[in-house]
């Protein structure tokens, strides 16, 4: 098993929530956590293990040879790396690649990580692999990938579970895995986007679901109205009664007819059977505020948590301006909505944001992880201005999507690129957030920051 070289750098590096202390962050309840080496790592989700001890994160690492692999790193609840893994996906091909006379070749690709399910006994883990061999017709095909391992990190899988669009990768058509998921009858669901060839030269994406390890096993494929446009499945959640709800983004109008139906893409809200047969579909975009202008939204989603009461969706807004920001959506258990706005910075008008992750504090509000793009403010009073890079995010707001005074913070290098993309709350309220923060020179690292439920780390 291949081990990640743990880096814990001076705290002084990282400007974290406006605290400027050399030492800090000193108190124990706070800390920032690095993880890595001089390679490019990205994590990409975080989970509670199975027993609530720690954390599991899942995250891809550049290869020599330009390419990504995916790693796991279990991670006690103090911040301490337990131990980890990094695996490549070589995926077997029926034909001949190397030209030998044998139809038992492998292919190599570059890995993206999506999600983790954790397990009882070990972890599921899907994302997209990207495969590439000019030789034999193979140019940038994407296919799901799934990986199984036992609690050591074993990988139970023979042989990579690979699930492409077409019975011949050579075709061209991409299967995107997004999402999975543990049902109540103990089998698991696999979420993910199919190109379809349309015929004529056009093609583009439906959800895709495939059930497996139950006796309710099925595939479908649900195309939202719209030939020609891309439905990209971004989260799957099954419900108390079974049913299948598909949480992602589309050109299928929104039902709040915003911008007099010229939205652009929206967020779309789809239920199904246990069988998986649509029951119903809905879309909503956000709308423009100023009257004068015909300025389009586009809402792309990028994740989205099941609540007691729905659904709470985060994503980034890109306006036709090229402005954007990150939004939050809340929705009802059967996809009627009930608030949604774009977020506005308390550090400066005008200053953009791009939602990557939701969370839900322990006092029921929700928190926007993400990135400014562009970190450029004024500090009220004075005279100075803060020009850094991209900033990792953390935007609280309440139930109804308005942000809370003194909950927005940001954390980052000087002149990295960093961002925030999940968060898990802990039963004493703190919050852990799991961010990738850019010191330059191709290096960025994983990092574990644990703050109060205001996203300040406490000194």
């Amino acid at each position: 098993m291949k081990k990640l070289l743990l880096i814990l750098l001076a705290a002084s590096v990282v400007y974290a929530c406006q605290i400027e202390d050399d030492n800090a962050p000193t108190p124990e309840e706070s800390f920032i956590k690095y993880y890595g080496d001089l390679a490019g790592y990205e994590a990409k989700d975080i989970e509670f293990l199975y027993d609530s001890s720690g954390f599991v994160i899942l995250a891809n690492v550049s290869g020599d040879d330009g390419t990504n692999d995916y790693t796991l790193l279990r991670v006690s609840q103090d911040g301490a790396l337990i131990d980890s893994t990094v695996f490549s996906l070589d995926i077997p091909l029926r034909f001949d690649a190397d030209g030998n006379g044998q139809l038992d070749d492998v292919l190599a690709g570059s890995d993206n990580a999506g999600q983790v399910q954790v397990l009882e006994d070990g972890f599921l883990v899907i994302g997209t692999t990207s495969l590439n061999n000019s030789a034999i017709d193979i140019l940038d095909v994407q296919v799901a990938t799934i990986s199984l391992f036992d609690n050591d990190f074993n990988n139970l899988l023979d042989s990579t579970l690979f699930i492409s669009a077409s019975g011949d990768i050579r075709d061209g058509l991409d299967l995107l895995g997004s999402d999975v998921i543990e049902t109540q009858d103990e089998g698991f669901l696999i979420f993910g986007s199919i190109e379809i060839d349309r015929g004529g030269g056009t093609s583009d994406f439906d959800y895709y679901l495939l059930k497996v390890g139950s006796d309710n096993d099925f595939e479908e494929i649900i195309g939202i109205a719209g030939e020609g446009n891309d439905d990209i499945l971004v989260r799957g959640f099954e419900k108390s009664n079974g049913n299948i709800v598909l949480i992602g983004y589309s050109s299928d109008p929104s039902s709040l007819g915003e911008n007099g139906g010229n939205n652009g893409l929206n967020v779309t809200f789809s239920e199904l059977t246990n069988q998986g047969k649509l029951i119903n579909s809905v879309s909503y975009g956000l709308d423009n505020p100023d009257p004068n202008n015909e300025t389009i939204f586009d809402e792309v989603v990028t994740d989205a948590i099941q609540t007691n009461t729905g659904y709470a969706i985060t994503g980034t807004t890109t306006l036709s301006t090229d402005d954007s920001y990150a939004f939050f959506m809340q929705l009802s258990n059967n996809g009627l909505f009930i608030s949604g706005d774009t977020l506005t910075s308390s550090f400066g008008y005008g200053l953009e944001t791009n939602g990557t992750g939701i969370a839900k504090t322990s006092t029921n509000n929700y928190i926007i992880l993400g990135n400014y793009p562009q970190f450029d403010i004024t500090i009220e009073g004075l005279e100075d201005r803060i020009t850094r890079a991209g900033e990792a995010m953390f935007f609280q707001v309440d139930q109804s999507g308005i942000p809370r005074a003194n909950s927005e913070n940001y954390y980052g290098t000087q002149n990295g690129d960093d961002s925030a993309v999940d968060a898990l709350t802990l039963p004493d309220g703190k919050i852990v957030v799991l961010a990738n923060i850019d010191f330059g020179g191709g290096i960025q690292l994983i990092s574990l920051i644990k703050t109060d439920d205001n996203g300040r780390l406490e000194n």
